[in-house]
């Protein structure tokens, strides 16, 4: 396991009161998480983010306040506590103090697909020199059990990195699920297939963070993603992969987003994580 900074034990410790907080009175304690983390933070990239959340959270109608409280009574408070930290700290502000330093622009956030052959030493060698990079967010592609559990072992050796797994529902059951409640910096998203409503049930008696992953048809309208999001259950997040013209979808997606009854976070794909990048990578 990694030495952790006093730093990064401290944001821990942090997170993990605050939960408790939040659990209590969602407005105070969210509040209050990020007067503490701006205090503990001080680069640009950390305090432009804070900033960020200080403005969102000012607004007594944000959605915000009502998709913590779910994710705090709903998932385990270890995943929400380390997951947040190897995002927010690890990734948005350690890695991407590295990224800023290097002479070539880096992404904050690389894919990666986990293949049947793969060898678990080569994939850690390659996540190791993404990690020497600063690179700490991985978006990663199953399709098996076995490719599955192969990256769970990979999120277990290096737990200051954010995974997020993308993977078919069909491969979620009650010892899956169990085994993805135990990686508490992993998330999964889901295809948006059918077999989500089953998983979606499993993922949340195990107190997993969990989304769904939905790509955008060439026919789908603005109010076709809308309606979608309306009806989607139990997820926390939403990915959505709008087509290359889809502006008008990416801001469908950001207006629905600021609606006082949000029931959960929607994110396009392209251009939020776009602004990401924009925001925290840029050069100084």
């Amino acid at each position: 396991m990694p030495t952790l900074s006093m730093k990064r034990i401290m944001l821990l410790s942090v997170i993990g009161r605050a939960i408790q907080e939040i659990e209590a009175d969602p407005k105070r304690g969210l509040r209050r998480m990020i007067d503490l983390g701006q205090d503990l933070v001080h680069g640009d990239s950390a305090q432009e983010i804070f900033s960020f959340l200080r403005q969102v959270v000012q607004k007594q109608s944000s959605p915000c306040y009502t998709l913590l409280e779910r994710m705090v009574r709903g998932v385990n408070h270890k995943t929400l506590q380390y997951f947040g930290v190897a995002l927010g700290w690890d990734s948005w502000t350690e890695g991407c103090k590295l990224l800023r330093q290097s002479s070539e622009e880096q992404r904050w956030a690389k894919s990666l697909t986990v293949q049947e052959t793969d060898i678990a030493r080569a994939l850690r060698a390659q996540l190791k020199q993404e990690i020497t990079k600063g690179v700490r967010t991985f978006f990663v592609s199953v399709d098996s059990q076995k490719t599955l559990y192969t990256a769970l072992q990979l999120a277990s050796n290096e737990n200051t990195c954010a995974m997020i797994l993308f993977l078919p529902p069909a491969l979620i059951d009650n010892q899956t699920a169990a085994r993805i409640s135990l990686c508490h910096t992993v998330c999964t998203a889901l295809y948006d297939q059918p077999e989500y409503h089953k998983a979606q049930v499993i993922l949340k008696r195990a107190q997993c963070l969990f989304g769904i992953y939905h790509v955008c048809t060439g026919e789908e309208t603005p109010e076709d993603v809308k309606a979608w999001l309306e009806q989607v259950e139990g997820a926390y997040f939403a990915i959505v992969q709008e087509p290359e013209d889809g502006g008008a979808i990416a801001q469908q997606i950001a207006d629905f987003r600021q609606m006082p009854t949000a029931p959960l976070l929607p994110i396009a794909a392209k251009k939020d994580f776009a602004d990401i990048q924009a925001r925290i990578c840029k050069k100084k």
